[in-house]
């Protein structure tokens, strides 16, 4: 009987309709994209199982006993769907993107598969569509997703790098794909690539002289106007260091050890802080400048 009773009530849950998220005020409709059938309107897309909205109806049952077993059904039964959604996005994004690096359009890609794509993939996949497949990268972005990668490695394996198409090139977006790859392998393996643990320490090496010289260490999330020329000349420093480190590579023929990247780190702080005193610009100019050279 308590059985069937935590069944109904899971199956109840899980087979709820997602709630619609609510527009704001006067919001003009999504801009997405026309697919192979143009003219007709494509759906704002789907998204991901609500786990939050589904465990807020658990908690609505009044019996204990099977409001944990429900609890413990939904949570992972969301897990699972999580997990294929995130698989079918790829392949859909994947798809799309395959289609443009052949010369296709917007237009070229199958209804089909724009509307089964999220907005954050059509958002991505238009931005590429527009720069023609030559994207300028962000480094913000970039150093944001491979700092994700070692701080919070599941984060940046759920992570779908197709809905960052428009702030990667072609190099970036490999580098990130190879390395939610060395990630997802050494979960199967159990054993740490030697290629994480040097980026471990070049990011512990980096994240210090970032905060030595008052540059947020963090590359992430939402950046205020404000700190956006900061997060800037944070990434651009990351950019120079990585720069440099290849260099030394190609020198010697081998990477550089945890001691040399730390020397290599330091070195590049002291250029930093010598054309920081031998440069001014008005503040107006600070951002713009921050974009095109990480000295001043």
């Amino acid at each position: 009987m308590l059985t069937d009773t935590v069944q109904r009530h899971t199956q109840q849950i899980l087979q709820a309709p997602a709630p619609m998220p609510s527009a704001a005020p006067g919001a003009a409709p999504t801009d997405a994209p026309a697919g192979g059938d143009a003219g007709m309107a494509v759906p704002d897309g789907p998204r991901p199982p609500d786990l939050q909205t589904r465990l807020a109806e658990v908690m609505k049952i009044a019996d204990p006993a099977v409001r944990d077993r429900v609890e413990v059904n939904v949570a992972l039964a969301t897990e699972r769907e999580a997990a294929a959604y995130r698989d079918n996005q790829r392949q859909l994004k994947a798809q799309a993107k395959q289609i443009l690096d052949q010369g296709g359009d917007l237009g070229a890609i199958p209804y089909d598969t724009l509307a089964g794509m999220d907005q954050a993939g059509r958002a991505g996949l238009t931005a590429y569509a527009k720069a023609g497949g030559r994207v300028a990268s962000d480094p913000v972005v970039f150093y944001r997703l491979q700092n994700q990668a070692l701080d919070d490695p599941q984060a940046f394996l759920d992570a779908d790098l197709h809905d960052h198409l428009g702030a990667l090139d072609a190099k970036d977006f490999a580098a990130l794909s190879q390395l939610q790859d060395k990630l997802r392998k050494g979960q199967t393996s159990g054993e740490d690539d030697p290629q994480l643990s040097l980026l471990r320490s070049y990011k512990a090496n980096t994240d210090r002289v970032l905060a030595q010289l008052g540059l947020p260490v963090g590359a992430g999330g939402e950046a205020s106007e404000n700190d956006a020329g900061a997060l800037q000349k944070a990434a651009l420093f990351r950019r120079q260091v990585e720069t440099d480190l290849s260099a030394y590579e190609a020198a010697s023929g081998r990477k550089p050890t945890p001691a040399e990247q730390q020397k290599i780190v330091d070195q590049a702080a002291i250029n930093q802080r010598a054309s920081a005193a031998s440069c001014s610009y008005p503040a107006g100019r600070a951002v713009k400048r921050a974009a095109t050279t990480t000295h001043c």
